[in-house]
């Protein structure tokens, strides 16, 4: 009997260690032994399958499995270091380690762009307020004590659904800005240009035209220097009938 429960023991372990991996910035998934290395400036990671053993530093991975927890290589303060991923969105939520530790037990906020704020104690106010500027609703009520540090899981939830109603809100103003008639005809030609690396005049074009998207967006007029300019940039080119019809478009 205890033969076959030190067997199921093995057995155990073996299917446990072979649920870790390592997934490496070129997208391949390595699975085996994994073990965290941590150095001062860039942590490392190992994956161990029988004999073979590969070796990484956290730059070099994009996510880690060990023991059922997933880790991120994250910027930091302390230079590139693989941190424990507690819940992810716009603001993830990861637990990192201090200067000169092995303990995993600094709460870190990371947005989707790869800021990374440690969460301070006696600066909370200030310093998150900053780092969540992009939402004005946050802000203010961290700003106001409505909200701090022990509130931490309550600001990830709001500031989540804050930024996903400004994507919403900013896909459906893009939407309804691409049913314009003028807009969708001039983002039709930028297109076009775009793709065209011969053209000699195609940043001046580009420029032109994305500063005219912007106006058009907001119901601002567009200069005739613009519209002359471009037609004299897209003359006897492929663009110049094109852009004769948005002209036309835009005079209405």
């Amino acid at each position: 009997m205890k033969q076959l429960i030190f067997s199921l023991l093995l057995i155990a372990s073996s299917l446990l260690h072979a649920q870790d991996y390592v997934v490496t910035l070129k997208g391949d998934t390595l699975r085996g032994k994994v073990n965290i290395l941590m150095y001062d400036i860039q942590d490392r990671v190992q994956v161990v399958e029988g004999k073979k053993k590969n070796s990484f530093t956290a730059i070099q991975v994009r996510a880690v499995q060990q023991k059922n927890e997933i880790y991120h290589p994250i910027r930091s303060e302390y230079g590139y270091r693989l941190m424990k991923l507690v819940r992810s969105g716009f603001l993830s939520s990861y637990i990192g380690r201090r200067q000169n530790s092995t303990i995993y037990d600094a709460p870190y906020l990371v947005k989707r762009d790869g800021k990374a704020l440690e969460v301070p104690n006696l600066t909370f106010k200030k310093v998150v307020s900053d780092f969540l500027d992009d939402c004005e609703t946050i802000r203010e009520k961290i700003k106001a004590d409505a909200l701090g540090r022990k509130h931490l899981d309550q600001i990830i939830t709001e500031y989540n659904t804050c930024m996903d109603e400004q994507t919403k809100a900013s896909n459906v103003a893009s939407t309804v800005a691409l049913e314009d008639p003028k807009i969708f005809a001039l983002t039709e030609l930028k297109r076009k240009v775009e793709a065209d690396a011969s053209l000699a005049t195609q940043k001046d074009v580009l420029d032109i035209i994305n500063d005219m998207n912007g106006k058009l967006k907001v119901n601002q007029a567009i200069p005739n220097y613009q519209l002359e300019g471009l037609t004299s940039m897209l003359k006897n080119t492929a663009y110049q009938l094109e852009l004769e019809k948005v002209i036309a478009l835009l005079k209405n």
